[in-house]
Order: C-alpha cells, then sequence, then structure tokens
C-alpha cells in the first residue's frame, strides 16, 4: 500500500484529530500483516509506530529532500529500510535510490545560443520572486523570461511573459530554468537534462530547500541564489549560466546524480526483504 498526504486513495483527511487517527487505523487493520507500507511522509507516516505495535513489520519511508521530515522522523525506528533521494548524513540502514521521476527520462538538445528562462515560482515566497524578476526585466528587456504565475494577485510592471500553469513536457523549449529547491522540481528538471539554477525557499519547513541546493552545488555544480539577491549580480549568473559551455558542463554533471530503475530497484529492495 502506498500512503502519500494529501493523494492517499484509502484516507485522505489529514490526522488532525484522535478519531481520525484511529479510524484510519481501522481501515489498516483490514490489510495482512504481510502487506508492504510505503509512506512518502507528511502525517501518514506518523501511524507507522501504531502498525508495528499492532505487529505490522514491512514498513518503509520514502525521504525527498536532504533533510528528513519530522514525521519520517517519528516512523524511522519502527522500518525496515528507508529509501531516499539525497544521501542523509544521520540516518542508518538508508538506500539512496533516486526519485521515481526519474524513470520518466527525456533527451534534451542543448542549443548553442541560449536565451529562453523559465521560472517556476511554486507556492512559498511567490511573490518575492515575481518582484525580482519583474525588476529584472525592466531593467534588461532584452532577456526572453517567462514565470509561472499561479497567482494573479500581482500586478507586473514589466512585459515578462506570464503562464499560469506550464506543463513539464514542455521545460525542454527553455535553455535554462530557475527553480525552487524541491525535490520534486528538482527531480522533474534533472531527469530531462535541462540547465538549472535554484532558488530555495526560506519558507519552508526545517529549510530542506536550501539544504538540498548546498549538496547539489557541493557535488554537481548547480548554482543557487537567495531571492534577496540584487538585480545586477542575478544579471551577472544568468549570463554565467547561460554560456554554451556552461550549460554543457553542467548537464554532463547531472550524471553524478543521476540514477536510474527508480522504481525496479525499490520493488527490488523490498522484495529481497519480504
Amino acid at each position: 500500500m502506498l500512503l502519500k498526504d494529501k493523494e492517499n486513495v484509502v484516507f485522505i483527511d489529514e490526522l488532525k484529530k484522535y478519531k481520525s487517527y484511529i479510524s484510519f487505523l481501522k481501515i489498516l487493520k483490514q490489510y495482512d500483516k504481510e502487506c508492504v507500507f510505503l509512506s512518502f511522509g507528511g502525517r501518514l507516516s506518523t501511524v507507522f509506530p501504531m502498525l508495528y505495535i499492532l505487529g505490522y513489520r514491512n514498513l518503509y519511508i520514502y525521504e525527498l529532500n536532504r533533510i528528513m521530515g519530522k514525521s519520517n522522523k517519528i516512523a524511522k525506528p519502527f522500518c525496515k529500510k528507508v529509501f531516499s533521494y539525497f544521501p542523509l548524513s544521520t540516518a542508518k540502514n538508508v538506500k539512496v535510490i533516486g526519485h521515481p521521476q526519474e524513470d520518466r527520462k527525456r533527451l534534451n538538445y542543448i542549443k548553442e545560443r541560449g536565451i529562453k528562462i523559465l521560472v517556476l515560482t511554486g507556492s512559498n515566497g511567490t511573490k518575492e520572486l515575481y518582484e525580482l524578476f519583474d525588476k529584472l526585466k525592466l531593467e534588461h528587456d532584452e532577456l526572453d523570461i517567462t514565470i509561472s504565475e499561479p497567482f494573479k494577485s500581482y500586478k507586473f510592471k514589466s512585459k515578462i511573459k506570464r503562464m499560469p500553469f506550464i506543463n513539464s513536457n514542455f521545460y525542454s523549449n527553455y535553455d535554462l530554468i530557475i527553480s525552487r529547491a524541491g525535490a520534486g522540481s528538482i527531480a522533474d528538471v534533472l531527469r530531462q537534462n535541462i540547465p538549472l539554477v535554484l532558488c530555495p525557499s526560506r519558507h519552508v519547513k526545517d529549510d530542506h530547500q536550501y539544504a538540498n541546493s548546498e549538496y547539489l552545488y557541493d557535488n554537481v555544480g548547480i548554482e543557487h541564489f537567495d531571492a534577496e539577491i540584487n538585480t545586477k549580480d542575478l544579471y551577472k549568473l544568468l549570463r554565467k549560466e547561460l554560456q554554451y559551455d556552461r550549460r554543457i558542463t553542467l548537464i554532463e554533471n547531472y550524471k553524478k546524480f543521476q540514477h536510474n530503475f527508480v522504481l525496479n530497484n525499490l520493488l527490488e529492495s523490498i522484495d529481497n526483504e519480504n
């Protein structure tokens, strides 16, 4: 059974109340104790200690960020193994297998003349990115910038291109992507071999986006910047990252962090232990 916060087909309500917690346990108790449970974190991982007490032993968690979330920390002592996307230096019995999105790899042709920039704002601290890139576009109108705009409350002063939703299948239309540093966003860009610069959000728990960014800078060479950067320094950074040789080198470095057959390795590892 796959347990995933907010997307669980068995139980969708968040576990904020004791009654909900008990109701969820009653649902899970309908399954045989040989059933394998895999949680990607969130409040659902907090059910694992009680499952263990009830005799369930095939419990696994999947941590996608560089820093383990609080709920996964609670569940970890009761799990057979932890699967992860990033190495987790503070956790034992961890198997780094990558991100499931990596199984959807796509080839990408790097154009020699890179000019098109895509900014993925995410949902945390969106306004600060609107303001930053709106100002950058006003100062450097020659930059071809498209920004995701899930919220339309901000009034842009520049002629920056805006799209409410950008399907990841169209990321390859751009020469450079600026993105927040959540694991899903990172994997979605890297699987397509598109040059990436990260702007980690400071509005997330445990500052895990900054930890993700630091690891990728140290081990892969992916640059990152804070949203408080001035437009002069941001312009210099983007010009450097758009250079053809730099983009080719960066894509080559991605191999240091990319993984193959992620889901197959996950299932094989679980199967070997049961």
